[in-house]
């Protein structure tokens, strides 16, 4: 039964997602704000299948324990659960990724629409001086900014 629960969610997210996609064009011609709503919805909408398909809940503690305005997270990369989860948990998050991300269709134009920073990570030096540049002017724009620092998914600890 678990097999099927999980299949059946691939396929819901799948599908909700690529529908989202489509009916999210028209935010690339609107405020940043918009966008990040649209993120927002998607996120709800994806924890919603959790609850109803999976049957899993989640909980997010600590959140008291984060300060207002900008900083930084510096978290391990498990799954693509922990950058859904984010939107949830930060008010106006950017993401560090790898430039590569943004070449997918439709996730590429939302990711710059959102202010993400992409960098080019076979770039050396001066890619980590771009980057070092970005969140400085995210931060100050009130931003959260997160990164994960192994770059990559990794197993649980």
């Amino acid at each position: 039964m678990t097999f099927v629960r999980s299949l059946l969610f691939n396929i819901a997210v799948f599908c909700w997602s690529i529908f989202l996609l489509i009916a999210f064009i028209p935010m690339i011609f609107l405020p940043r704000g918009a966008m990040l709503s649209a993120s927002r919805f998607w996120t709800r909408s994806i924890f919603w299948l959790h609850k109803k398909i999976l049957k899993l809940d989640y909980e997010f503690r600590g959140r008291e324990l984060l300060p207002d305005g900008p900083f930084i997270v510096a978290s391990a990369h498990q799954s693509a659960w922990d950058t859904i989860a984010f939107f949830a948990v930060l008010s106006d998050p950017v993401f560090v990724l790898k430039k590569e991300l943004c070449r997918i269709p439709m996730f590429g134009p939302y990711s710059r629409k959102l202010e993400m920073i992409a960098i080019d990570r076979s770039a050396g030096a001066g890619a980590a001086r771009r980057m070092i540049e970005s969140v400085s002017d995210r931060l100050e724009a009130g931003r959260q900014v997160l990164i994960f620092p192994g770059g990559t998914r990794s197993a649980p600890h």
